[in-house]
């Protein structure tokens, strides 16, 4: 089947968590032609930051409305305490099933993008209401790039957004690094979360970050990524002084390069990076080009992301 027919089959949304602008590509679409659909999708809706491809679990997805005394359909009480086991295409785990199967179009993981599927099945009415006197919609996802179920906590606000919490992975490392740039070399810390790795880099402390041009930052992140052999990297250029965050993201199987308006995962990889620096938990509401995300972190690895979402259309 062809791009075009790919597209007109499948069903999408476009989500936008904190700018980040997501579309949400409904139904089955086979691995190998995600990464030419997502790129006519974005060629079609030039906002758009990045595209995922969601499905969701029948067994939940049919039984949305039914009264439960166990309240709304999501994670259970077993699944509070998963945080590992490797998810397959189906969204299988070691736990069974997730609620909403989720896959980036680069084979990555996306914070926001996670955010955005839990809100797109409370949106579309895929999940049971809470249960009476209860606000939270409790949501499990699997995610491409993150091992486990990632658990989602979604609230509908009265303007019509929704404000969600994900359990942001751990992760796998946190190590300086000597990286090489146009002949001097530079010692960053480096977040890998598997699926994604953050470069962390303080903003004024390097000249190429001085420049009046993005480009230098640009090729540091593809020479850097391929030098560090990950999936796809991003480049987190932090203010401190400001509390703000400009995130660079490349995406190699998808093809894309994107100064991103909000980066949930590079937002957690901040996190992480500054509470084993000074080995306290830290909350910080991290200013970014489309907004603000929140991130609570704790030296023993908890991780909690929160942002706000709206569906375009």
């Amino acid at each position: 089947m062809g791009q075009k027919e790919q597209i007109e089959k499948n069903k999408y949304y476009i989500m936008d968590p904190t700018g980040n602008i997501t579309i949400l590509v409904e139904g089955d679409v086979p691995a190998d032609e995600r990464g030419a659909v997502a790129a006519k999708l974005m060629e079609s809706e030039p906002t758009a930051e990045q595209v995922g491809f969601v499905s969701y679990t029948p067994s939940h997805a049919e039984c949305a409305g039914a009264e439960e005394e166990t309240g709304a359909v999501g994670y259970t009480e077993r699944e509070e305490n998963i945080g590992t086991g490797h998810a397959d295409a189906e969204g299988k785990t070691e736990a069974g099933h997730a609620d909403i199967t989720l896959r980036m179009a680069g084979g990555e993981f996306c914070g926001n993008a996670t955010m955005s599927a839990a809100v797109l099945a409370v949106h579309l009415g895929k999940v049971k209401v809470p249960a009476k006197g209860e606000k939270s919609y409790n949501i499990s996802v699997s995610a491409s790039g993150a091992k486990g179920i990632r658990k989602v906590r979604v609230e509908a606000n009265d303007n019509g957004s929704y404000t969600g919490t994900v359990d942001m992975p751990r992760p796998l490392s946190i190590k300086k690094e000597r990286l090489p740039f146009e002949g001097a070399e530079y010692e960053l810390t480096v977040v890998d979360f598997g699926g994604i790795a953050h470069v962390i880099c303080e903003a004024g402390q390097f000249p190429f970050l001085l420049s009046n041009t993005k480009m230098p930052a640009e090729r540091a992140v593809m020479e850097w990524c391929e030098l560090l052999h990950a999936e796809c990297l991003g480049l987190m250029i932090y203010d401190s002084e400001q509390g703000r965050l400009d995130p660079l993201v490349y995406v190699p199987n998808a093809g894309t390069l994107v100064w991103e308006s909000s980066c949930a995962s590079g937002t957690t990889a901040l996190g992480a990076y500054l509470s084993e620096k000074d080995r306290r938990p830290v909350s910080l509401d991290i200013s970014e080009p489309g907004g603000t995300l929140c991130i609570t972190a704790e030296p023993e690895g908890k991780l909690m992301l929160t942002g706000n979402v709206r569906v375009i259309k």
